[in-house]
């Protein structure tokens, strides 16, 4: 299926408000195309004789798009189109292959932008989804988290906050075609206080894809990302949303616009102590809900973390704490302490309204059971099936 987006326009080419890239062996006379040329209602795609070349394309100067030259626009109904969505961290990318609205094959791997292993993003990229793109007219590949940043593909601006949660789109950047594959970067959103500086890349994809779903269930009464997400309806004026991960984010969404949100470094401040400080020889990996539960109390009346980091140590040493149970005290701990203080921020709301936890449901279970022995209410919403959602309201958004 060729695909199509609005608004992208190739370098050098002035006259075509809305266009697409095709292969160049696909320029052949309208009246001879063969019926898998054709759109998804059967017709023709509405090719001209004759497609105009960009001023300055040239095979010798940019290999990369010499397969391409400039097309008119083709409508495409964003159920219809097949995609890959992309999430790419710090630490790891994960890719699914979207056809007709339902995933079809998923890749991850321990290549994150700040972990490429001496290969360029470009190389990753082709070594783990090419056999999803090669051979296709033209793939559309939306991509969210660091691969925006300086570290990334290309370096796409934060949108400030407050910002709409649907306006995502009109921050999307297009990357230069990479063989088959037509390249959307989804920028991050920051905000831009002097007193309290806060930016996210990734999650406002997830964000928008929970609103999204949310939005759709109270429209629809169901959830579907084979389905149209639903506009308007029946959501909460005022929600609070957590994600958690490496970098937890706490963000506000007031009528579907991100007003403000913070970052808790609790997920990295864990790794670094249980792999790299004096607490490293003391844990280990055995659960136990009660020694959490008791850490996450002790997180949340938490005066003085840095001297309550030690006592584990010495809980451990003295026998007063079993050492196969650290790993758990130190995780509920970490965790109480996040609520706590983040929470004051909140509080009004968070007494009145669930919060709504986007995230892997491990994780996501885990700060339900927090969230609990505070005294919050909370809903779990799949991470996955948020970042999915996103990314489809965004391709949405961009082929109206």
């Amino acid at each position: 299926m060729i695909s199509a987006i609005k608004g992208h326009k190739p370098e050098g080419q002035k006259n075509l408000p809305m266009e697409r890239l095709v292969p160049r062996e696909r320029l052949v006379p309208r009246e001879k195309l063969a019926p898998k040329e054709r759109s998804a209602s059967g017709q023709p795609y509405n090719l001209p004789d004759t497609l105009p070349v960009p001023d300055n394309f040239s095979a010798a100067k940019d290999p990369v798009v010499t397969d391409y030259v400039a097309a008119d626009y083709v409508a495409t109904n964003s159920i219809e189109t097949d995609y890959i969505a992309v999430d790419w961290g710090s630490s790891n990318i994960r890719g699914w292959l979207v056809v007709k609205g339902e995933v079809k094959a998923t890749r991850h791997a321990p290549l994150g932008i700040t972990n490429l292993q001496g290969k360029s993003p470009l190389q990753v990229f082709e070594e783990l989804f090419a056999s999803w793109y090669i051979g296709q007219p033209s793939m559309l590949v939306f991509m969210a988290g660091m691969v925006g940043s300086h570290k990334g593909l290309s370096m796409v601006p934060y949108l400030r906050c407050p910002v709409a949660l649907t306006a995502l789109a009109e921050g999307v950047r297009h990357f230069k075609p990479y063989r088959q594959a037509q390249l959307y970067l989804v920028p991050g959103l920051c905000v831009d206080r002097p007193e309290a500086p806060e930016v996210m890349r990734g999650e406002e994809t997830q964000l928008a894809g929970a609103f999204a779903l949310a939005t759709q269930q109270a429209t629809t009464g169901h959830i579907s990302l084979a389905e149209p997400l639903a506009e308007g309806g029946e959501i909460q004026s005022h929600a609070l949303y957590i994600l958690p991960g490496t970098h937890s984010k706490w963000a506000l969404v007031e009528n579907g616009v991100l007003t403000h949100f913070y970052t808790a470094m609790t997920g990295e401040l864990y790794h670094l102590l249980s792999t790299q400080s004096l607490l490293k020889a003391s844990l280990s990996q055995v659960s136990s809900r009660e020694v959490f539960e008791e850490g996450v109390k002790a997180g949340l009346a938490s005066k003085a973390i840095l001297a309550e980091l030690f006592e584990i140590r010495g809980a451990s040493l003295l026998g007063h704490l079993q050492a196969e149970f650290t790993n758990e005290r130190l995780s509920g701990l970490l965790l109480g302490v996040e609520i706590g203080q983040l929470s004051q921020k909140f509080l009004s709301l968070m007494r009145k309204r669930p919060i709504q936890i986007v995230g892997n449901s491990q994780l996501a279970h885990r700060y339900a059971q927090a969230l609990a022995l505070a005294g919050f209410k909370s809903v779990q919403i799949d991470g996955e099936q948020a970042f999915l959602a996103g990314i489809r309201s965004i391709a949405h958004a961009m082929d109206k």
